[in-house]
């Protein structure tokens, strides 16, 4: 049973729209009522309005860009650091293992933005 069913049967769980599974196992959109029938199992979650649903849409488009340029960095730096393994001299190894460790800085950066370490 989760937290929001608890909270229907005890009278405490704000009359809105919810998705729930019916007794004949169906996943359904109902108004829950606090008066509600029986027919309702388990109340899943709320249902999100409008608003809600395209704030989520917009994080969910900005994580996709931020993976999308992760994996860029990362196989950048594959190639940044081929070059470093190379036999390079001088100015040019310098170059390459200051622009590795930027890439490797910004894939950081990208990953605590998106929540992984």
């Amino acid at each position: 049973m989760t937290d929001l069913t608890e909270q229907w049967k005890k009278g405490e769980l704000p009359e809105d729209f919810y998705y729930v599974i019916s007794d004949s196992e169906f996943i359904k959109i109902c108004y829950v009522k606090q008066n509600s029938t029986d027919y309702i199992k388990l109340i899943c979650s709320k249902v999100p309005s409008y608003k809600q649903w395209q704030a989520k849409l917009e994080e969910n488009t900005k994580l996709k860009e931020l993976l999308k340029l992760n994996n860029i960095l990362n196989k950048g730096s594959k190639s940044i650091y081929a070059w470093l393994k190379e036999d390079t001299a001088g100015e040019q190894k310098k170059l390459c293992a200051d622009m590795f460790d930027k890439t490797v800085e910004m894939m950081s950066e990208i990953n605590q933005a998106i929540g992984e370490e």
